[in-house]
């Protein structure tokens, strides 16, 4: 964590320049080449910006009045509070002569994050907070307000985390109240613009990555639903092999009581339906109406429908 101690250390940094208010010129902000946002400062006003791997940017004028940028990314969520009072800890500890006078919440730099944000789809779901920080240093006759912008992202569920420090400055001896300078911050931190045409790229980028994600997670739950299915085949074949041995089993039970009770089981070729017939009789005939009323007889010649009764009639089992 020691590179945040930077940030306050570096707001505290003075030079002599002059600023012409009402007059700005626009600051790209490049890193690793690519221009990814623009912020304006008063005209005249000299920059120094260093990027990529700890963004800074210090833009002074006469007297000592001037802005500065810095952000850090993290690989994890973090506490801002935590932060701020580490930060204050450290630059206590660099500039014994600093006094923190207040410290508070700027809502319209958050807003104005989010809105900026909300043109990006890789930071959709992005939690944002500002803490301001007022302090003055006599010795250094320096007056400042600070903003720590807390950005959080899920990150498809790992979260990360960003902090961007935005000042500004001027001689203690100016008469500025803290009122006037923090009017000026949050008009330098609103002119924070994103660049059309890295803002396109990148979303471009994360619309390519959100279809890669669906394709794998569509081909994921179609291996799923196959392996599942497959299962499922398997329990159904040993299922039905189950009942086919028990069905086998049935009938050889079944036949073997049979042959010890001399019964048979015959079918109606008509209709399919089966009848439990005793002994073992060449034909056998059964009155589909009446399964009580059936013949069986050896001989070959025998017609039980000769001189029937009014509705008797019998069918030859198989």
């Amino acid at each position: 964590m020691k590179p945040i101690a930077l940030v306050l250390l570096a707001i505290l940094l003075t030079t002599n320049f002059y600023t012409h208010a009402g007059q700005f010129t626009s600051i790209p902000i490049v890193e690793n080449g690519v221009i990814t946002e623009y912020f304006s400062v008063p005209a005249n006003t000299q920059c120094n910006i260093k990027v990529p791997d700890m963004p800074t940017a210090i833009c002074a004028g006469p007297n000592g009045r001037y802005y500065h940028h810095f952000s850090q990314f993290f690989k994890q969520a973090i506490d801002p509070q935590e932060v701020v009072n580490y930060l204050i800890q450290q630059a206590r500890s660099s500039d014994p002569d600093m006094r923190l006078v207040n410290q508070y919440n700027i809502p319209t730099i958050t807003r104005h994050v989010l809105q900026q944000g909300s043109q990006l789809l890789f930071k959709q779901g992005e939690q944002v907070v500002t803490y301001a920080l007022d302090t003055e240093d006599p010795k250094k006759n320096q007056k400042s307000v600070s903003a720590l912008i807390f950005s959080f992202l899920p990150n498809n569920g790992s979260p990360v985390s960003t902090l961007r420090a935005l000042g500004y400055t001027v001689p203690l001896s100016s008469g500025k109240s803290f009122d006037d300078i923090r009017q000026e911050l949050i008009r330098y931190a609103h002119s924070y613009q994103y660049d059309n045409n890295w803002m396109q790229m990148a979303n471009n980028q994360h619309a390519q990555f959100l279809n890669n994600l669906s394709a794998r997670e569509q081909a994921n739950f179609r291996r799923q639903q196959q392996i599942h299915q497959s299962n499922m085949n398997a329990l159904d074949q040993s299922f039905n092999r189950y009942q086919q041995n028990s069905a086998a089993s049935d009938r050889a039970q079944s036949q073997y009581i049979d042959s010890i009770h001399d019964r048979q089981l015959m079918t109606d070729p008509n209709t399919g339906t089966q009848y439990q017939v005793e002994g073992y009789y060449d034909y056998n005939y059964v009155n589909p109406n009446d399964p009580q009323m059936y013949y069986q007889s050896n001989d070959p010649n025998f017609n039980p429908n000769i001189n029937n009764n009014q509705g008797e009639h019998y069918i030859q089992l198989e």
